[in-house]
């Protein structure tokens, strides 16, 4: 099948499954025509995921069992086709203005942007790692497999079970389109939604604000789940609201299985599960509602749990290092556990304390810390633009803020930022992204409730315009690079080698390796790119092949490297010289250079190549030598001593 035969199969059976829940839970009919679509596909997303978790338990990643799940899927999509007019919609239809075209444009001008990057190869640092790289993985396996490293092994994968079909049934072409349609779903989600609290103007002018904020631009269109993961939050907080609203059990059903499918796709999910829980107690029929969320949670993403559990001894591997039993003792130690922790508590850039749980989002906004990663992964400056207006929109109509229906929906962005700050969690910003719909909701209707109140829409609209000029100008020079790829001949080749920093090996390896060969790198970024096997060191995350800072044993780093079938290793810099010795140079990772003195690793090929912090700007770009060094006989360990 053709890449863009693929994903319109898998968007139909998404659209499909999400269609079926809903008429089986009786939703379906109470909801206008667009937002059966919209409901629809962010449901359907999460269960494909779902259900593919036990495809690949049972070993069934193949062509035949993929395309059978989704054509059974896309059966279902009949039923969002009614068979007479609907009753309803959820607002009534407004006639267009120029502003409303000049708004269609601008989104279309974006939504060309997002296009172009859906069209290129694959460029983003974590989606090469793993985002990516994962479902490869599976699919050359067959199966599911656990991956025994902390981080980004051992995960909820919910989200990059969607990932396997169209990886697997059209190729790159079809995953890197995947991303952008379900980026583009959480747009349209939020539109519909918008609509039932703005007019067709203001919602639009939200949509592009949403579609253009840095952190979108940086996830939609990549591997990254933050973006897809708001698909998730946006319907189980409208399905709790309709709880808290009708007193209907069937909406803390549909709320339970959203928010389930957040925690199967990340671990934030389980404090975005306590949010939502805590809120939909707020009720009459607070325990039924209760009871039966938490169940519907617990099934729709418990499994990766259970399956972190039956590996490790651990659901949250490795978290609970030293309270639970772990089932290998060799896989996790009190050293690695420590130096976790560590590396955790460099995820925040500040303390954990009342002050900054109020003083973050503008420090954030701000840029003030690099941990926070604002500058390319914020949520822009419309916020804190709008907060006069929030706040004076709040107090003039404070004796209204308990019947409003998006309390609910503040209930659960505050709860879940209170638990995000306060768990200690890392503190990159772009880990709000599945609330910041919420957030943008709730404060742009107050702004716009008390600027039409008292006349200031005009005042409000141009901080709407001065957001959109900012950061469509931000898409621009992040899409430029996209843009040059698709409008000239560039391969993909020469697009990685400008997009990818320390890309100049993999084609090497590629045509000098083979299928039987493993190549061991710390080069993260290189990983989906390799059509060879790939084993990712880390120093702090894997025990298998131990290379944190303090190890001091050559012989037992070679050890591990033929345990783990290594034939290679790709490293970077100067090679050692004999009689050279650098001690500093000598422990951890950089073993491998007592190694290659003592013969125990022979030099197959050096490379030049380039190595640079920004794929987008090329900032701080040097020149670097990389080596493929050849692992050697045993017979090397007798001259372990240093030279």
């Amino acid at each position: 099948m053709t890449a863009f035969g693929v994903v319109i199969l898998q968007a139909c059976s998404c659209l499909g499954f999400g269609a079926i829940t809903l008429r089986a839970l009786d939703i379906q009919k109470e909801l206008p025509i667009q937002e059966q679509w919209t409901w629809s596909f962010a449901i359907g997303f999460g269960l494909l995921g779902w259900l593919l978790f036990f495809f690949g338990v049972a070993a069934w990643f193949s062509t035949i069992p993929l395309l059978i799940v989704l054509g059974l899927g896309a059966c279902g999509i009949f039923l969002l086709f009614p068979r007479a007019t609907p009753v309803h919609s959820a607002s009534v239809p407004e006639k267009y203005t120029i502003w409303d075209w000049l708004l269609l444009a601008a989104i279309l001008f974006a939504a060309l942007f997002d296009l172009l990057e859906g069209l290129s190869p694959p460029a983003d640092g974590d989606t090469l790692a793993y985002h990516f790289t994962h479902p490869k993985n599976f699919l050359a396996a067959g199966k599911l497999e656990f991956m025994p490293r902390a981080g980004d092994g051992a995960l909820p994968l919910l989200v990059h079970m969607t990932y396997v079909p169209v990886l697997g049934l059209g190729g790159e072409h079809a995953l890197t389109l995947w991303v952008m349609l379900s980026g583009w779903a959480a747009m349209a989600l939020f539109y519909t939604l918008a609509r039932r609290f703005l007019n067709s103007r203001w919602s639009l002018a939200m949509t592009l604000i949403f579609m253009t904020t840095p952190a979108v631009l940086y996830g939609a269109g990549s591997g990254q789940v933050e973006i897809r993961n708001a698909l998730f939050v946006m319907i189980t907080a409208f399905a709790i609201a309709q709880a808290l609203k009708t007193n209907q059990l069937r909406y803390a059903v549909l709320a339970g299985i959203a928010a389930g499918f957040f925690m199967g796709a990340k671990y934030l999910g389980l404090l975005f599960v306590a949010a939502g829980g805590f809120v939909i107690l707020a009720q009459r029929r607070w325990f039924v509602h209760g009871f039966v969320f938490s169940v519907a949670a617990v099934v729709a993403g418990g499994q990766w749990y259970a399956w972190n559990y039956i590996h490790t001894g651990d659901p949250v591997f490795p978290l609970l290092y030293g309270i639970l039993d772990y089932l290998n003792p060799d896989l996790w130690n009190a050293t690695y556990q420590q130096l976790f922790k560590e590396m955790l508590a460099m995820e925040r850039g500040v303390p954990v304390n009342i002050y900054w749980f109020f003083a973050y989002p503008f420090a954030a906004t701000f840029g003030l810390y690099d941990t926070f990663e604002s500058g390319r992964t914020g949520m822009g400056p419309f916020v804190l633009l709008t907060l006069p207006f929030t706040f004076f929109g709040l107090w003039r109509f404070r004796t209204h803020i308990a019947r409003n229906p998006l309390l609910p929906l503040a209930a659960i962005a505050a709860l879940y930022y209170l638990l995000w700050f306060f768990t200690g969690s890392s503190q990159r910003v772009r880990h709000l992204l599945p609330i910041y719909p919420l957030i943008l909701l709730c404060l742009s209707a107050a702004a716009h409730c008390w600027a039409s109140e008292v006349g200031q829409l005009k005042l409000l609209a141009g901080t709407v315009l001065l957001t959109c000029l900012v950061q469509l100008a931000g898409q621009a020079v992040f899409g430029v690079s996209y843009a040059r790829h698709f409008l000239t001949d560039e391969t993909r080749e020469a697009f990685h080698h400008r997009t990818v920093s320390d890309y100049t090996p993999v084609l090497w390896v590629n045509r000098n390796l083979s299928k039987t060969d493993i190549i061991y790198t710390e080069m993260r970024q290189l990983i989906f790119l390799f059509d060879v096997p790939v084993y990712y060191g880390h120093p702090l995350v894997d025990t298998y092949i131990d290379t944190h800072s303090t190890v001091d044993n050559p012989a037992k780093l070679f050890q591990q490297f033929k345990a783990q079938n290594i034939s290679h290793l790709l490293v970077k810099g100067a090679l050692p010289k004999p009689g050279h010795h650098d001690s500093a140079k000598s422990k951890g990772y950089h073993l491998w250079r007592v190694l290659y003195l003592n013969g125990c690793l022979e030099l197959t090929k050096t490379l030049k190549g380039h190595s640079f912090g920004s794929r987008t700007l090329r900032t701080f770009t040097t020149s670097v030598k990389y080596h493929i060094l050849k692992l050697e006989s045993p017979a090397c360990l007798k001259n372990n001593n240093r030279k």
